[in-house]
């Protein structure tokens, strides 16, 4: 069932004014200067680093954020002549966790500067050790910080702290994921255009990929670093044989970014304790392209790993949820001894969505006895809130509304399951498991085919979107389908690879899905359909065209349109015959 969603514009450029709060001028040609406090102190401490010639210490995340943070760093002191005396040091996933800790600390040199991106504001503790240590310490973040017993924010005892959401007023946006503030920072210190736009690419990749809003200077970052990054000239050698390799080197969007440059750039830190430190080592590589794709070939190969692992887990999750009759339980919390920590949050994820209710999934940390995991939710259920009335059993938690973390001591499983369950149905006594209406922002007649290519140029135009400009969802109704020569004959649809996904011809576009592509052939391969989902721009051998992905499908009312003449009915199926053996023939 498709419904419209209430109180949207009728255009495409009011709607994306409505879901950014930006005039039509500032999406187009955003031109302002964006504050933020701390830049000038930042390039003051690292060129007086410079001068007295002391080591430099990045540290960064084990997430593309924090791998892009790192990248931007090292290449822009690269340029300044001073990779020498810098080193990156990322976290490692499984022994360490996230953020800096005491134990690196420990490795660090006393009279340095360290200088930590994409982590840091609620190192309390490492930060400290860090000055007693006598090193001058600078956070770069754009997380939250912790709080006292009043809920009064506790910053560490950094030289600097740059971090737009800890510290209300310090910028004029507070949306930046860790690198974008690393390109600022580095904006301080070097002149030269192409080594700023290298860096730029960067950080459009960690933007994308970190999920903060595509808006105000975010867009700004993501536009152009999408325009530059596939030409070698400005792009990294690594970044672009990535690129190349996911066949992106000629057009990249944001939607590649997401679902083909991060996945590649996170697998490693996923399947290995130190990994990040390979995704790292691609990104920031400046060298020759050929041995860029020997190091992004292992990316691909990680990441074919990691979904292999992905796969196999899901399906022994969801045997363990039928074997211990967990069916009904919502959320459904699960204990999966083995379970690769790496792959936990992406395995919930499927979880949630496959059995529509929020997936507490555990496996065993480190040390014995204890269980640590992520949650994913559904349904509109805040996980964090839920957890908030569990930390009883919790030895730590935190996440926001649709994921968190957490680890608990096995003992206490049980009556934590029972908790969360009892929790979930006082705060939500309406929750259902039944899929809810697919919501669309405006409905198209596919019968109108000029009117529906404008509102595709349209949409187009408004790009990039993303959190905070989310892509306008299209109901596309009537569309008649233009059947393609397979094989044994002539078709509907055709699967894609592995019956991953289903595409299907109109006229003067194609139409794809990911998820349940088998459900076009299930309701009779209908020859007129309705479709909601968005429009990209696809390109392929040189040339564009609209693609519209479709995540909701149904047969038309209007299978046989009346009203036509057969002189207009036979122009249209001429255009169709004509489709047909264009497509046929590519």
């Amino acid at each position: 069932m498709f419904v419209k969603r209430e109180g949207v514009p009728e255009t495409i450029a009011g709607l994306v004014k409505q879901n950014t709060g930006m005039s039509t001028e500032t999406l187009m040609k955003d031109t302002k200067k964006y504050r933020i406090d701390g830049l000038s102190q930042a390039r003051d401490m690292i060129q007086a680093a410079m001068r007295e010639k002391r080591h430099i210490y990045i540290f960064g995340d084990y997430d593309v954020d924090g791998i892009c943070c790192g990248a931007v760093m090292m290449v822009g002191l690269r340029a300044l002549g001073y990779e020498g005396h810098v080193t990156v040091r990322l976290p490692k996933r499984f022994s360490e966790g996230y953020g800096v800790s005491e134990k690196a600390i420990d490795e660090f040199e006393g009279n340095s500067l360290l200088i930590t991106v994409d982590n840091g504001i609620s190192a309390i503790g490492p930060i400290k050790k860090a000055k007693d240590k006598g090193m001058t310490v600078m956070v770069v973040d754009h997380h939250l910080p912790t709080t006292d017993e009043n809920g009064t924010p506790v910053y560490p005892d950094a030289d600097l702290i740059i971090d737009p959401n800890a510290i209300e007023g310090s910028a004029d946006f507070n949306g930046y994921c860790g690198a974008g503030l690393a390109y600022r920072i580095m904006c301080q210190l070097i002149n030269d255009r192409k080594v700023l736009i290298r860096l730029l690419c960067l950080a459009a990749v960690a933007t994308i990929a970190d999920s903060v809003p595509l808006t105000y200077e975010n867009r700004r970052i993501v536009r152009y670093g999408l325009h530059y990054m596939t030409d070698i000239g400005y792009a990294t050698t690594g970044l672009f044989a990535l690129l190349s390799l996911c066949d992106c080197n000629e057009y990249v969007s944001e939607t590649d970014i997401g679902f083909k440059i991060a996945p590649c750039l996170n697998a490693p830190g996923r399947l290995y304790d130190d990994g990040a430190k390979q995704s790292f080592l691609l990104m920031s590589y400046e060298g020759d392209l050929r041995e860029a794709k020997l190091m992004a070939e292992k990316q691909l190969t990680d990441n074919e790993k990691r979904k292999e692992l992905s796969d196999e887990w899901t399906k022994k999750i969801n045997k363990q949820i039928q074997k211990e009759h967990l069916e009904a339980d919502n959320p459904m919390t699960i204990y999966a001894p083995g379970v690769p920590e790496g792959i936990i949050g992406i395995i919930a994820g499927r979880i949630a969505e496959e059995w529509h209710t929020p997936c507490i999934l555990l496996g065993d940390a480190e040390q014995a006895g204890i269980l640590k995991g992520s949650a994913r939710s559904s349904g509109g259920v805040h996980l964090y809130n839920l957890l908030k009335h569990g930390e009883m059993y919790l030895l730590r938690f935190g996440g926001h509304a649709p994921a968190a973390g957490l680890s608990l001591k096995a003992e206490n499983l049980n009556a934590f399951r029972h908790v969360m369950q009892d929790t979930l149905m006082n705060l939500y006594p309406g929750f259902t498991r039944e899929e809810m209406p697919t919501v669309c922002d405006m409905e198209l007649d596919g019968r109108k085919r000029n009117h529906v290519l404008r509102v595709f140029e349209e949409v187009i135009r408004y790009s990039p979107y993303g959190q905070g400009n989310p892509a306008p969802v299209l109901h596309l109704k009537n569309l008649a389908v233009v059947p393609v020569r397979m094989e044994d004959g002539m078709s509907n649809f055709r699967y894609l690879k592995n019956n991953a996904g289903i595409l299907i011809h109109a006229t003067d576009y194609s139409c794809i899905s990911f998820k349940e592509p088998e459900r076009y052939a299930a309701i009779g391969a209908p020859g007129c359909i309705d479709l909601v989902g968005s429009v990209q721009l696809h390109y392929y051998k040189g040339k564009f065209d609209y693609r519209f992905e479709f995540s909701g499908l149904e047969e038309s009312g209007h299978n046989q349109k009346p009203g036509k003449s057969g002189f207009a009915k036979r122009l249209e199926q001429k255009a169709r015959d004509r489709t047909a053996k264009r497509i046929g023939t590519a």
